[in-house]
C-alpha cells in the first residue's frame, strides 16, 4: 500500500510501430496504455559526443512491476517525452520498474 501511494505521475507509454506506405516502412509512435509511476529528476550523466563532454540529462522513473514497458519504448508525461534506455526489475523480485529514461529534444 505504502509503494502504491508514491506513484502520483500518470504516464503514457508509447510503442514503435511500422507501416508500409508506398515502397518504404515509415516509423511511428502509437500510445499504449496509462499507468501511475513516480518521476525522479535527480539523476544526470556526462556523456562523450565527438570528443566533447556533453551534459546528457537521464532521469529514472519508477513503476508497478505490471507495467508493460521494454527499453525502444518512450513514456511522455507532463507534456513533455522520455526514450526509455534500460527497465529494471530489481532482483526479479517483481515489486516494482526502475526505468532510465533520456527527455526527447524537439525535432527528435
Amino acid at each position: 500500500m505504502v509503494f502504491t501511494s508514491l506513484m502520483n505521475t500518470m504516464f503514457t507509454v508509447h510503442k514503435k510501430t511500422q507501416t508500409k506506405v508506398g515502397p518504404r516502412m515509415k516509423d511511428s509512435w502509437t500510445d499504449s496504455q496509462q499507468y501511475f509511476g513516480r518521476y525522479d529528476p535527480s539523476v544526470a550523466t556526462l556523456t562523450f559526443l565527438n570528443s566533447k563532454t556533453t551534459y546528457v540529462k537521464q532521469n529514472n522513473f519508477f513503476c508497478g512491476a505490471a507495467v508493460d514497458v521494454v527499453e525502444g519504448d518512450r513514456l511522455s508525461f507532463q507534456n513533455r517525452t522520455f526514450d526509455v534506455i534500460s527497465v529494471v526489475n530489481p532482483f526479479n523480485a517483481n515489486h516494482h520498474l526502475e526505468i532510465l529514461i533520456e527527455e526527447i529534444r524537439s525535432g527528435s
